[in-house]
């Protein structure tokens, strides 16, 4: 699954580099009915490029997500989510907004939803800015059902990111 997709540029980077093996489906999360022309688009090019894993489009908000709605819990989500606070206010642009502030839902949240939605021992990899780490640290004292597994700094540009690996504990 991947969560607050966009355009689904994400899920499917990591689908074309071959990151995502074996997977039979992959499911493409967006709340933000913007984005469906620029998903259903990509979604078509990558599926005439190769035939598995199916994909599909799922126009709901994260935290309204279920397994039922994924034919179950899945094994792997991964997300780039909003990650600045609403009192940012970097755009006066709705959509904009939307996809950099947490406008719908924040850290805590995700988590929560990821925790549902992913099986036990499954995994979720967050993008984080990495000079926020304090943020992802209180949020994940919060959700204890997902412990902290590794971390990557990708130091491609400023800001730095981290690649949160987490596991689904409980």
């Amino acid at each position: 699954v991947d969560l607050g997709c966009g355009c689904g540029v994400v899920g499917l980077e990591a689908l074309a580099k071959n990151r995502l093996k074996g997977l039979e489906a992959l499911y493409f999360v967006e709340r933000q009915w913007t984005y469906q022309a620029y998903l259903t688009h990509n979604l078509t090019q990558a599926t005439k490029a190769r035939a598995t894993p199916r994909l599909y489009a799922l126009m709901v908000d994260w935290r309204s997500l279920t397994p039922m709605a994924l034919g179950g819990r899945v094994d792997y989500a991964i997300c780039n989510p909003p990650w600045r606070p609403v009192s940012f206010r970097g755009s006066q642009n709705p959509a904009k907004r939307a996809a950099r502030e947490a406008l719908y839902g924040d850290l805590i949240d995700l988590l929560l939803t990821a925790q549902t939605i992913i099986k036990p021992y499954g995994r979720l990899t967050l993008a984080w800015p990495s000079a926020d780490q304090a943020t992802l640290r209180a949020a994940l004292a919060k959700v204890t059902a997902l412990k902290l597994s590794r971390v990557t700094i990708v130091k491609a540009r400023k800001p730095w990111l981290i690649l949160a690996d987490l596991t689904v504990v409980a």
